[in-house]
């Protein structure tokens, strides 16, 4: 398993168990966290193929001093890595920087009566 696989895989693990938290940038859609003194940035783009119905995604790893250090696009060129987990990946940013469940739960509450 490559690197970059191994790095999604765990940042969309952390990120559905709540272990890794993002936040909203001032971009629309696009989210981020820090991991040991890292961020890695990600964001949908507009789809590069106009028949595409889903926007592509891009994640961008940024060093310490905020040096772009490598970028990933929609998992490309990259054997082990499918646009479906990069989706899964940005999809699961967006619940977290959005705080999506925690506002679902307390909607819930309040329908059921406060309960």
């Amino acid at each position: 398993m490559t690197k970059e696989k191994q790095l999604v895989d765990l940042l969309l693990a952390r990120t559905r168990a709540g272990t890794t938290s993002w936040e909203p940038t001032a971009e629309e859609d696009e989210f981020v966290t820090s991991v040991g003194g890292n961020s890695i940035w990600i964001r949908t783009v507009e789809p590069r193929n106009a028949s595409d119905n889903e926007p592509d995604v891009v994640l961008n790893v940024r060093d310490g001093d905020g040096r772009q250090v490598f970028s990933l696009y929609n998992g490309e060129g990259i054997a082990d890595l499918d646009f479906q987990t990069m989706r899964a990946l940005h999809e699961a940013a967006r619940r977290s920087a959005l705080k999506i469940d925690q506002i679902m739960e307390a909607i819930l509450k309040d329908l059921r009566g406060g309960q």
